[in-house]
């Protein structure tokens, strides 16, 4: 292990392709064959790794602020449309649209209002952290989140 870990990356490359290496031991010159080594890939913390053998692929697997507000707006974008399909409303529908939700939900969607008016047809969208004890609406959870939708067919 000490003397692969003082390897260059073009000896481990070599020895990926090749499936042969020499080592310098204090005993003399051995080869390394296939088989002899097993190279594991350890992803740097935040990362996935997969290989295929020739290629390797990482992906940052950490969630930014923007993405976590992004994720919010399209699950309610997401749950907007179905409570449309529930009430019977016709995709070209026009409506209002009332969201209660808790205080990280609401600023985080609150960049994305005019995707969200864009995608659901709403003419009037009313976003709020305040309880939603008092709005007829439906219960839904946005990754994790609770929040209330109210919808209100409008006329053009």
């Amino acid at each position: 292990q000490r003397i692969v870990s003082a390897w260059d990356s073009s000896t481990a490359e070599e020895y990926r392709k090749t499936q042969s290496a020499t080592v310098e031991l204090e005993g003399g010159a051995i080869t390394l064959g296939a088989g002899d080594l097993v190279i594991d890939i350890v992803p740097a913390p935040g990362y996935h790794c997969e290989s295929d053998g020739r290629l390797i692929v990482g992906i940052d697997t950490r969630l930014t602020d923007e993405l976590v507000s992004e994720g919010f707006a399209r699950e309610l974008i997401n749950r907007v449309q179905n409570t449309r399909k529930k009430s019977g409303l016709a995709v070209t529908d026009r409506i209002m649209l009332t969201v209660r939700s808790t205080p990280k939900v609401v600023s985080g969607i609150r960049g994305f209002a005019d995707k969200i008016k864009d995608e659901t047809l709403a003419i009037e969208f009313h976003l709020s952290d305040r309880p939603a004890d008092d709005l007829e609406g439906e219960k839904v959870d946005l990754n994790g989140e609770p929040a209330t939708i109210a919808i209100t067919p409008r006329r053009v």
